[in-house]
């Protein structure tokens, strides 16, 4: 899977009840999907993916950050759009969980993401393409 950081695009425009299904079409169809990355807090980063025009917050543990103890922020809120508690773990931006640790954090929910919707031959798919939606203060401090 090849992945790429760009800058935020000025306008998005997303589905407001898309599902599963038409997520897992689009990612067939394009062979391309957008993680957008915003800032929660100054440190607490917040992750959604996006395929055609269906989006989902996937803020939320992998492998890679269970395996190498990566520290996030747990916080519980009520959401009154769907009537229910949301748990929502923010990635802790830190001098040692950097752009790297992030991208490979990407990397390793795309694949999670995939055997969950059953597109395993899309894991291991050299042409596949992630671009990470970033804002423009975190792709200035990736390339210092």
């Amino acid at each position: 899977m090849n992945i790429k950081f760009v800058k935020i695009p000025e306008v998005r425009s997303f589905t407001l009840f898309g599902g599963i299904p038409e997520l897992k079409t689009n990612i067939i169809k394009e062979n391309k999907i957008y993680f957008d990355i915003s800032f929660h807090t100054k440190t607490r980063l917040s992750l959604s993916i996006q395929s055609g025009t269906v989006t989902f917050r996937l803020n939320e543990h992998s492998e890679y950050s269970l395996a190498n103890n990566l520290t996030f922020v747990e916080e519980k809120s009520w959401s009154y759009f769907h009537g229910q508690q949301t748990v929502n773990n923010y990635f802790k931006l830190t001098k040692k969980q950097n752009m790297q640790v992030l991208k490979n954090h990407i990397l390793s929910l795309t694949e999670k993401l995939f055997i969950d919707l059953h597109l395993n031959e899309l894991v291991n798919k050299d042409t596949f393409e992630i671009e990470v939606r970033t804002p423009i203060e975190l792709l200035n401090n990736n390339k210092e």
